[in-house]
């Protein structure tokens, strides 16, 4: 996570200033009043030194996080729950600190929490205290400070707990021997704040933001919910269409983010479905294995929702080659990839056994029927974006009409994009077979036979008689 802007944390230090200020100049708040809406000179001391530091401090985060907890609905607590969580709870459940290697001896990443939790830490000689404390103070105030934002209707941290519910997060995974008891308590730690994020109603909540949650929170509530195995049965279908309608509906200036989304969820399916196959059940004991039926009813759902983002993801793609946005049409080149490459028809040239010259000719109809070349090499051309379609032509067949257009397009540019038109033409000229090289020729040939001729007759019309 990088480093808060100089401009965030000189704003967020001048608020908690001001209400600093305030607390010493107003009387003192009627025995009956909602504590969570006043903030105490111990809150803003605790947010201004995580706000003063670089390094992440276990217990100025668990401080500053429970503070955050006892005054939720102030500005500054939203506002401080809604940078800092994403920058500390990523240290607290990541894998620390790598291990000390010497010579050519690599050994496997390990987890912040064995590095500093426990009888027998990793850092036992760092001079250092159990940081177990603060640990556990800040993952399950973190939890409730989600959940409280997800109250508010707010979807803009609605990924911010992942790492914390995710069971093969580093600090649940992980374990060494010699540190089994912190293990165990990590573990037991998982439960808590499990048990802290369902009894609040979180899956419930992040549901019903589901039409307003960023673009990268779709991803991590499809995961969560194959991770939880909930919901299940109608309520599993529903969610999936809820995130397949929305990619499909997505507004022409979110055409990026909604690609990178739908690609991102086709390699989570991915992922899972040869995780089911293979029998491989999650590293925590809170998550059980499905029954053969449900796990092959599961596996059907899955393919079903994969074709469809497949199919999204195809006119995301040849939207994004009309688009006049330049950043959408180089994204659109790689989505075009990505579903060419999982083109039924490029899966049958690559099941038949034939080599990468022959699998380089699938058809591919529906990029003729959807103008994608025109749209790449035609008038709306950019020499950046053609010097970036040799993946994507190297998939498909270049036939005659193909070949036109692109021939076109070298007579109709001037400029770097003329000659970025012609090195495209002369990269794949080596490619194609006898016949498409011979009608490439014949189109050049064809189309200056003429002035080289009429410059011959007018240069001998003029020249001198000979002896």
């Amino acid at each position: 996570e990088p480093f808060p802007s100089q401009r965030f944390v000189c704003g967020l230090c001048g608020l908690i200033n001001l209400a600093t200020s305030k607390m010493e100049n107003e009387p003192a708040q009627p025995a009956d009043s909602d504590p969570t809406h006043s903030m105490s000179r111990e809150h803003a001391a605790a947010f201004k030194r995580v706000l003063e530091k670089r390094k992440v401090i276990w217990s100025d985060y668990a401080a500053a996080y429970q503070a955050a907890l006892e005054c939720v609905n102030t500005k500054q607590s939203q506002e401080f729950a809604g940078k800092y969580i994403y920058k500390g709870i990523p240290h607290f459940c990541g894998e620390g600190d790598p291990p000390v290697s010497f010579g050519q001896v690599t050994h496997p990443p390990g987890s912040a929490w064995d590095d500093w939790c426990g009888k027998n830490r990793r850092k036992i000689n760092e001079r250092t205290e159990d940081q177990t404390p603060y640990f556990k103070t800040s993952l399950k105030s973190a939890v409730r400070l989600v959940l409280a934002a997800l109250d508010r209707g707010v979807a803009d941290i609605l990924d911010a707990a992942d790492p914390i519910l995710d069971p093969t997060s580093p600090i649940y995974s992980f374990h060494r021997d010699a540190n089994r008891a912190a293990y165990e308590d990590a573990c037991e730690l998982y439960r808590e704040c499990i048990e802290i994020w369902r009894e609040g109603g979180g899956p419930t909540k992040r549901l019903a933001l589901l039409e307003k949650a960023p673009w990268r929170c779709l991803v991590s509530i499809v995961k969560s919910s194959f991770i939880e195995r909930r919901p299940t049965g109608a309520e599993a279908t529903d969610l999936l269409n809820r995130v397949a309608s929305r990619i499909e509906n997505a507004p022409a200036k979110e055409l990026s983010d909604a690609g990178n989304c739908c690609h991102e969820l086709i390699q989570l399916i991915r992922q899972e479905n040869r995780i089911s196959k293979s029998g491989t059940v999650r590293a925590h004991p809170s998550v059980q294995a499905a029954s053969p039926q449900a796990s092959e009813k599961l596996h059907a759902e899955r393919k079903a929702f994969k074709q469809r983002l497949v199919t999204a993801l195809r006119e995301i793609a040849l939207r994004g080659t009309k688009s006049k946005v330049w950043a959408q049409r180089r994204d659109a080149l790689r989505f075009l990839e990505f579903v060419i490459s999982r083109d039924p028809e490029f899966k049958a040239i690559q099941a038949s056994g034939s080599a990468v010259a022959t699998a380089r000719k699938c058809r591919c109809s529906w990029l003729d029927e959807a103008g994608v070349l025109e749209d790449l090499f035609g008038e709306r051309a950019h020499a950046t974006i053609l010097s970036e379609t040799g993946p994507l032509l190297n998939l498909i067949e270049l036939d005659e009409r193909r070949l036109s257009v692109m021939l076109v397009a070298a007579l109709l540019h001037v400029g770097c994009v003329r000659a970025e038109v012609h090195r495209v033409l002369l990269s794949h000229l080596r490619d194609l077979d006898g016949p498409h090289t011979l009608f490439l020729l014949d189109r050049i040939l064809s189309l200056f036979s003429s002035p080289p001729a009429a410059a011959a007759a007018g240069s001998s019309s003029s020249a001198p008689a000979g002896p």
